[in-house]
């Protein structure tokens, strides 16, 4: 007798019997130095969010600190928890034109609200990490003190995994 535990069976494909993995957690950042199972957007940078007094904000983390975007504005905060991967979960990225993917990674700023990826099309967007709105099919970004807004993207996703 099979007996699961603690993982939400997704279905079949090809024979095959897939899962996604326990989720991903938001975890308190101490003194600017983010764990080693955050998950990277770049090669320093990785996903946070600060409870700003409109909630909570997703951004990105840059030199201690966490980057994010508030009515067209760049903000930036010391105190922020971080998105870190449990051992055994993976991520990945994934295009979609329409509805966000299976997995796809929320955030809590509204409930179209995903992470993801600008992607880099004819120069119009350059390729950033960022938040997702998925009802206006629009990505918003953040670099230095500008705010960009891209309608090319990848969303980050908890990849299943073959039980």
């Amino acid at each position: 007798m099979l007996v699961l535990t603690f993982i939400t069976i997704i279905g079949l494909s090809q024979g095959a019997l897939y899962r996604i993995p326990a989720p991903l957690e938001w975890v308190p950042v101490t003194n600017g130095v983010n764990p080693p199972s955050s998950v990277h957007v770049g090669t320093e940078e990785s996903f946070c969010e600060v409870d700003d007094t409109k909630g909570l904000i997703p951004g990105v983390t840059n030199n201690g600190k966490c980057e994010y975007e508030v009515d067209g504005e760049v903000k930036s905060s010391s105190s922020y928890n971080v998105l870190v991967r449990p051992e055994g979960v993976h991520t990945g990225w994934k295009y979609s034109s329409g509805q966000p993917p299976v997995g796809a990674v929320k955030c809590h700023e509204g409930s179209q609200c995903y992470l993801g990826m600008s992607i880099y099309t004819d120069g119009l967007c350059e390729e950033l990490p960022g938040k997702i709105f998925a009802d206006k099919k629009q990505m918003i970004m953040t670099s230095g003190e500008k705010v960009y807004k891209c309608p090319s993207k990848l969303y980050l996703v908890e990849k299943m995994i073959r039980v």
